[in-house]
């Protein structure tokens, strides 16, 4: 079955815990299925009997130069030619201008991303120290970011085939491999989030439920019309296309605005500010064995 793919598929398995599909298998059974033949409109979509079988399924597409992919905010799969993937990838880091090459990755030049590293792990520690002695955070606050087992790696940088969207862009994605600054974000997030909940919770739809009661208390109030129209709006590159600066004013402007006593658990909104910058500056990833 996978020597007849020669174009781009959709490809979803079964779940795990599905008893209809959870029926022994015998060496004669298929272990992908065609379930759609795909039109003009649509792709073809394949099912991968279980996922025991995932691995060499993958294996196969690879020796005909295909990549079999989880995609982007979805449970499915993606599986086209890897030069499909390579072109698209290259299309978007010319695009946004978002990633500055670096160095390749190799043996002579590794002892300078070491003391890279180390250099940065030494700057992030020192601002916490800081932070603590001039009693911005609190003891209990700066061991949660500074306490940490794992060692420091540089994050990785991949991507994601994005089904939802025509032409199926790739989206980066970050691999975060630097304790202390998942460390401060994770702090940061439990710092933000319930006073974003609060003020996002008429306007967020957390599930189809939600969805539902937003359109009946719409046609209660009589504001559902036969020219009524529902829009899908979605922003190409946002993680890329925003200057860093305009996210920081966003978000002091939000704290500000919604946070009358101007600090949260005792921290002050600048000092908040000062974390966030502290977490993604300087950024370093790595891809494709380069140092961006």
């Amino acid at each position: 079955m996978v020597d007849q793919i020669n174009q781009a598929i959709d490809v979803v398995i079964p779940c795990k815990n599905n008893k209809l599909n959870n029926k022994t298998k015998n060496e004669n059974d298929e272990r992908i299925t065609v379930l759609f033949e795909g039109n003009d409109r649509r792709r073809p979509l394949y099912e991968i009997t279980g996922m025991q079988y995932f691995d060499s399924i993958q294996k196969q597409l690879q020796t005909k130069n295909r990549i079999l992919l989880p995609t982007y905010n979805t449970n499915a799969y993606y599986s086209c030619e890897i030069i499909e993937m390579q072109q698209k990838i290259s299309e978007h880091m010319t695009r946004t201008n978002a990633y500055r090459f670096i160095m390749d990755i190799n043996e002579t030049n590794q002892p300078l991303l070491d003391e890279l590293l180390l250099e940065n792990d030494k700057l992030i520690a020192t601002t916490l120290n800081n932070l603590f002695h001039t009693q911005c955070i609190t003891y209990s606050q700066w061991q949660q970011m500074i306490f940490h087992r794992s060692k420091s790696e540089f994050d990785l940088l991949y991507f994601l085939p994005d089904t939802r969207q025509e032409n199926i862009p790739f989206h980066p994605m970050i691999l975060d491999r630097h304790p202390l600054t998942m460390n401060i974000a994770r702090f940061i997030t439990q710092l933000i989030q319930p006073l974003y909940d609060h003020v996002t919770s008429t306007t967020t739809f957390h599930n189809s439920a939600d969805v539902l009661d937003a359109v009946e208390d719409y046609v209660r109030r009589d504001l559902l019309k036969s020219n009524t129209l529902f829009a899908n709006i979605h922003i190409h590159d946002l993680t890329t296309s925003i200057p860093l600066e305009i996210l920081y004013d966003t978000l002091q402007r939000f704290l500000i605005e919604f946070n009358s006593n101007g600090q949260m658990q005792n921290i002050k909104i600048p000092t908040i500010l000062y974390m966030v910058r502290l977490c993604l500056e300087p950024r370093y990833v790595i891809y494709d064995n380069k140092f961006y």
